[in-house]
């Protein structure tokens, strides 16, 4: 994956004092008027691979799939195969080989509902006599061994209950934030909001369930993900216009269609290659779609930030109307590397929805204020609006494991991208897919203000040098902690120093001992959760303790059975 200043060397020897000084500008429609003005003077456009069908590159992916399955290497096997139907043009030759050998993966890995479903759908196509033949045998053979599947769901009714309402929402909601319960309100008087608990709240309650406005797939994991819900599906089929998506089903393909998916499929080779830009463009199109003309998004495009939050209700700010994130208030530090970067590489993209695209209005005057529009909106999203990292819990079929994903997605949330960023935060961010619950990580008091951590709880990432976590920091969110003991490496040394109370020590004894008994999260999970509860609770106040980091552990253990269970991601194996 690519950050965008990567890609600044292709501009090099331009001539960018006109967007030097623009970048002074308020406006930051006039950053990317005057980038789109330099590129075309220096003819300096980048160039992208816009990739087409072709049964020719279908077949060679095809080819690679099947030498990966003759190896045992199945999740290459399986990229491969999905690869192969994104090119194949469809109810080709390519298009049914590629299905058939998908299904005999998943025969091969024992995953026989998988392998029936792609039966059924390659024989949905103008399969030859020969081949339908193969199918319906592979599904005769694959249908009698579908209760194998079944095994790994045994659950007792309580934790059956109990894992399919964890993320259900409890009580009344927050009547202005219908994502949240009443459990949290909004503090204005600062002049921005701050999200603060209500009344105080217990460890381990979800106090909000969020879908993101927009999201975005790791590049890592485009392969195996639907494009709009982020399941990753054993049985994903291809977009019938692109050659770099996939959906889980005709339900998720519509949905992204509404948000926008129609135009961004003409340019999704432009946008996908870097992270940094994804959501912005996903985002603006899908408030441009969601708008009865483009009079109305342009008017909505003059009032950002700070600007707009003054005059916006609660409900406004943090609920799901289609100008919600324009209320983003993200206070940004060094900003002009920044600016720079992304108003050339938005000024491409903008260049592109016009060339390849019929999105932009055919009056020039028209034409122009749209462009401004959609300048400004990408650039203020790019800028100041938070991105959520969803991390993904996923089942490796081939290994028979579940484990937290390295390549987490992102999402753009009117409510869970305002919550405040800390290394040290009493709440937790549970990727659920293309939503996120918040679950509390610690007990929240009446008045004390909500918190996550932007780049991922600590204990869940392992260091890879000196300062990993301020360096991310800084690149990703151009922000930096001060005297954070996090940030600055000190934790391990706090660790190994720290000393419970003579109270902590009894509870966390008593912890272990029921610790060792918790082998069977299917069966007592709920008993399980509540214990973890207590044990975070009594040590809340030693989050750098040793003993902590097995409280930790046990709490993401249940939450990882509650996510899979609800909601599954499966592949074959984990992947670099």
């Amino acid at each position: 994956m690519l950050q965008l200043s990567a890609i600044y060397e292709h501009y090099d020897g331009m001539n960018l004092d006109s967007v030097y000084k623009a970048l002074r500008n308020k406006d930051l429609a006039d950053c990317v008027l005057a980038a789109t003005k330099a590129l075309e003077q220096s003819n300096k456009w980048m160039e992208f691979e816009h990739k087409k069908k072709s049964e020719l590159i279908s077949l060679g992916h095809g080819s690679r799939g099947s030498k990966a399955f003759c190896d045992d290497e199945f999740q290459m096997s399986l990229e491969n195969y999905n690869m192969a139907l994104m090119r194949a043009p469809f109810d080709s030759e390519a298009m049914r080989l590629s299905y058939y050998a998908r299904a005999g993966l998943f025969m091969k890995v024992k995953k026989y509902q998988a392998c029936v479903k792609d039966v059924e759908t390659c024989l949905a196509l103008s399969c030859s006599d020969s081949m339908a033949q193969k199918l319906r045998d592979m599904k005769d053979i694959a249908s009698n061994f579908i209760w194998v599947d079944e095994l790994d769901n045994k659950h007792t009714q309580t934790s059956k209950a109990f894992s399919e309402e964890f993320f259900t929402l409890k009580g009344a909601r927050n009547p202005d934030i219908p994502c949240a319960t009443s459990h949290v309100e909004v503090n204005m008087e600062s002049g921005k909001p701050k999200v603060v608990a209500a009344r105080d709240i217990p460890v381990g309650t979800v106090v909000a369930v969020e879908t993101a406005f927009i999201g975005a797939i790791n590049m890592k994991n485009y392969l195996i993900s639907c494009h709009y819900c982020h399941k990753m599906d054993l049985n994903l089929k291809p977009c019938d216009g692109c050659c770099s998506v996939m959906f889980c089903d005709n339900h998720c393909k519509d949905k992204a269609m509404q948000d926008g998916h129609n135009i961004e499929c003409k340019i999704i080779d432009d946008i996908m290659i870097v992270d940094d830009i994804k959501l912005p463009v996903r985002a603006t199109l899908k408030m441009r779609r969601l708008c009865s003309s483009w009079d109305e998004f342009i008017t909505a495009s003059y009032e950002l930030g700070n600007d707009r939050m003054e005059n916006s209700s609660i409900a406004e700010i943090f609920g799901s109307q289609k100008f919600a994130l324009l209320n983003s208030h993200y206070d940004t530090h060094f900003i002009y590397g920044a600016l720079l970067n992304r108003c050339l590489y938005l000024a491409n993209i903008i260049h592109y929805l016009d060339v390849n695209t019929s999105f932009l209005p055919d009056s020039p005057i028209e034409k122009t204020a749209a462009i401004r529009a959609l300048g400004r909106v990408m650039m203020h999203l790019a800028l100041h609006c938070t991105p959520v990292k969803l991390k993904q819990y996923i089942t490796l079929c081939a290994e028979g494991r579940t484990i937290l994903h390295n390549y987490p997605n992102k999402g753009y949330f009117p409510f869970l991208g305002n919550l405040n960023n800390s290394c040290l935060p009493n709440a937790y961010v549970v990727g659920l897919r293309n939503s996120a619950a918040l679950v509390t990580l610690a007990p929240v008091k009446k008045g004390a203000e909500l918190t996550i951590s932007y780049i991922g709880h600590w204990l869940e990432e392992v260091p890879t040098e000196k300062f990993m976590r301020a360096k991310k920091m800084f690149i990703h969110y151009r922000t930096v902690c001060k005297d954070c003991v996090i940030c600055g490496g000190w934790a391990d040394d706090i660790m190994l120093s720290s000393r419970l109370s003579n109270a902590q020590e009894k509870a966390f004894q008593k912890f272990m001992s029921y610790a060792n008994t918790m082998v069977n999260l299917s069966k007592t999970i709920k008993s399980d959760y509540k214990e973890t509860c207590k044990i975070l609770l009594a040590l809340s106040d030693a989050p750098c303790s040793k003993e902590y980091v097995k409280a930790f552990v046990s709490f993401v253990e249940c939450i990882k059975h509650c996510v899979q269970f609800k909601f599954p991601n499966e592949i074959m194996s984990a992947y670099d």
